[in-house]
């Protein structure tokens, strides 16, 4: 990279002659992702970090390796940190929870069965010319239906999309059952979610990222005062 600033040269050497990056082909787009998050202001001293999804969403820079990839390559230096929240467990997570749930608390199944009900209730009611028209044993006539996405999510009949779930005794299976299947509905082109009910169930905590106060040193302070 030719054209780094004077500014960032000795970020830029920290990175590419960092013992993690021989022969990573990625050297060029990690230095990339540093500078920006210099620019950006997304440092450990200001106390920001970045979730990848939030940094590929606002990044205006083309890389030569995936995002992914380059976060996990650049995190391996110490210009950047990585933050794992919560040491990696997962957590329960919806709109209608105040915070996060670490198990599947009663409050947790109540709402599920809430939830279950409205997905229910629009398996049921989307009417005539809607892509989840329900005719009969759950078919659409010449489309098809909400019921169809499901049921193929669930493996069963479409006859059988309420038993299925609803018969479920144990909480948990049955809220990964409902999650299950409102990410099928999500994320088919064929139909329209009803807006009631929302994804619940298990999410991964995400990795947040920063610039470390090592990076940011080496941007800021000149040759013969980088003695840190």
């Amino acid at each position: 990279m030719d054209d780094i600033p004077e500014k960032y040269e000795r970020l830029a050497n920290h990175i590419k002659n960092h013992p993690e990056n021989r022969n990573r082909t990625s050297v060029p787009s990690q230095i990339k992702i540093a500078i920006w998050l210099y620019e950006r202001g997304v440092t450990e001293s200001r106390d920001i970090k970045l979730r990848r999804k939030e940094i590929e969403e606002d990044l205006n820079l083309t890389l030569d390796t995936e995002i992914s990839t380059t976060l996990e390559n650049v995190a391996k230096t110490d210009a950047v940190n990585l933050h794992a929240p919560l040491s990696g467990r997962s957590f329960i997570a919806s709109d209608r929870l105040d915070g996060l749930e670490f198990r599947p608390s009663e409050e947790v199944i109540k709402i599920v069965d809430q939830e279950i009900e409205l997905l229910i209730q629009d398996l049921d009611t989307q009417g005539p010319g809607t892509p989840g028209e329900v005719v009969a044993d759950g078919g659409s006539e010449g489309q098809t239906s909400v019921r169809e996405v499901v049921a193929e999510s669930l493996g069963v009949a479409p006859s059988l999309v309420e038993s299925t779930i609803l018969g479920e005794d144990d909480g948990v299976e049955r809220m990964d059952k409902y999650d299950t299947a409102v990410q099928a509905v999500e994320s088919s082109p064929d139909v329209t979610k009803g807006e009631d009910y929302v994804p619940i169930g298990w999410r991964n905590a995400a990795h947040r990222y920063q610039l470390s106060t090592v990076g940011v040193k080496l941007v800021e302070y000149s040759k013969g005062l980088s003695d840190f």
